[in-house]
């Protein structure tokens, strides 16, 4: 299976879409969810 490298852009604004879960947050907690095969994080 090919590797692919998940790039987001973020800025200095914090935003929350729930208190205490910002949408950073959200987006990764998403991404390993949907992820098939081996993940690894750096």
């Amino acid at each position: 299976m090919a590797n692919v490298s998940i790039i987001v852009p973020i800025c200095n604004k914090i935003c929350e879409i729930s208190p205490g879960v910002t949408v950073l947050q959200k987006t990764v907690q998403d991404i390993y969810e949907k992820a098939t095969g081996d993940v690894e994080a750096k």
